[in-house]
């Protein structure tokens, strides 16, 4: 690099594996060399091209993205399944059909893990491990639960444009040990079939409860099927996707969510939630979120639970003590649970 310097510079895999790239000392030194070393060999005028897998969101494609990105970086990312609809491809179409059709990338998905995959082949190192919702907090089941209250949370939308949002209904079970999510429904159909397919769902699980967001396709269901004996509820969004998606944090990472163990929908369900708040699609986490804020508000099973619940309400420590003293085990002064406001430990 010393001497002549270059007029173009090419960088290929500066990170050779997943164990370099989760060393921050490696990545450290790696933005260090291009800055004092690389980039000062470069003449007047001259370009850098970057060839990598994107190993971690601050590999040295991400830094320079996220510290760099005056220089007006061109971006081209090649994921294995489109993400979105491209210029040449559809959601969903693989990149190179003949050689990688979608039943042998289904199979390396499955084979390698989500969080490889994520990095590997869809070059999105965020989702590999999550953002908001880390891939380490969900706990799963083999058996499906045969107690609990039966939940369904539907997210709304009507149409087939390829490009729009999706329709996703999630089925969940609130029991003693937490939340599981037994089913899961997402598809793009016009209003009609929307309709009927709440109506499938609900004769199928029998809900006591099903949770429709208040506005646009959600407000036409809720007006259609009043007047039936589907529990339907309305429910109003008061807070942004990213603050309902934090509300529900503490659950997962708690390990009170369970999801199943198998099932079809599963990765790409892991990789939304991953994902978010950069993935293509966030419907399934709409679905989610308003099921758990729900349910962590109208499904109580102890004191952990209520405490929770009262915490995020912003009850003082007077309002805790005077709900929670009912039941067993729980301390006089409630203050010992806590550390600066933050939870110390969950009965």
């Amino acid at each position: 690099m010393t001497g002549r310097g270059a007029h173009l510079l090419v960088i290929d895999d500066p990170l050779k594996s997943r164990e370099e790239a989760n060393r921050e000392t490696i990545r450290r030194g790696l933005h260090e060399w291009y800055s004092s070393v690389a980039y000062t060999r470069l003449q007047p005028g001259g370009g850098v091209v970057l060839i990598s897998t994107r190993w971690h969101e601050l590999d040295l494609a991400g830094w320079l993205l996220q510290e760099h990105a005056s220089e007006n970086w061109t971006v081209l990312s090649l994921p294995a399944i489109a993400g979105h609809d491209e210029v040449w491809r559809r959601e969903g179409e693989p990149l190179w059909p003949e050689h990688f059709p979608l039943p042998v990338l289904d199979q390396i998905r499955h084979a390698i893990g989500s969080s490889a995959w994520a990095s590997l082949y869809q070059q999105r190192p965020a989702a590999a491990e999550g953002q908001i919702f880390k891939r380490e907090w969900w706990q799963h089941f083999a058996d499906q639960p045969t107690s609990g209250k039966l939940i369904q949370s539907w997210d709304t939308s009507y149409g087939k444009n390829t490009q729009g949002d999706y329709s996703v209904c999630t089925t969940w079970a609130a029991t003693q040990s937490g939340y599981h999510l037994l089913s899961l429904w997402r598809d793009r159909v016009e209003f009609p079939a929307l309709k009927a397919q709440l109506v499938a769902q609900a004769a199928a699980w029998h809900p006591s409860a099903i949770l429709v967001e208040d506005s646009a396709s959600g407000q036409s269901l809720i007006q259609e099927l009043k007047t039936t004996n589907f529990p339907i509820l309305p429910v109003k969004a008061d807070s942004d996707k990213i603050s309902r998606a934090q509300a529900v944090t503490t659950m997962i990472e708690s390990g009170r969510v369970f999801l199943p163990q198998s099932a079809g929908w599963l990765p790409d369900f892991l990789d939304e939630l991953a994902a978010f708040p950069n993935a293509a699609h966030d419907d399934s986490v709409d679905s989610l979120t308003q099921a758990l804020n729900w349910m962590r508000l109208n499904a109580h099973f102890g004191p952990s639970e209520i405490y929770l619940v009262l915490r995020q309400q912003g009850s003082g420590m007077a309002g805790l003590a005077s709900n929670l003293r009912q039941f067993p085990d729980f301390p006089e002064d409630p203050s010992e649970l806590f550390s600066g406001g933050v939870l110390r430990k969950v009965l």
